[in-house]
């Protein structure tokens, strides 16, 4: 089991609960901007918020495709 942060009792973000309903609650722990990934040269972030095509899913630093769409090659 991986430890996460302690943010408060029950405080818990928009971008936080996005990435829990989807499963995966190590998202959350993403940067939030692709400007923040980019800095910190990491190859994906996660803002919590679904693509057009509804996926909410971290997105590439280079460009900001959704990683579920990437999978699926749906066109951009």
């Amino acid at each position: 089991m991986k430890h996460t942060p302690f943010h408060g009792w029950g405080v818990v973000d928009a971008r936080t609960q996005a990435a829990i309903g989807a499963g995966h609650p190590e998202w959350a722990e993403l940067h939030i901007s692709w400007t923040g990934a980019g800095a910190a040269e990491s190859v994906t972030y996660f803002t919590g918020k679904p693509c057009k095509h509804g996926h909410v899913a971290p997105r590439y630093s280079n460009g900001g495709r959704c990683a579920d769409c990437a999978v699926m090659q749906v066109p951009a």
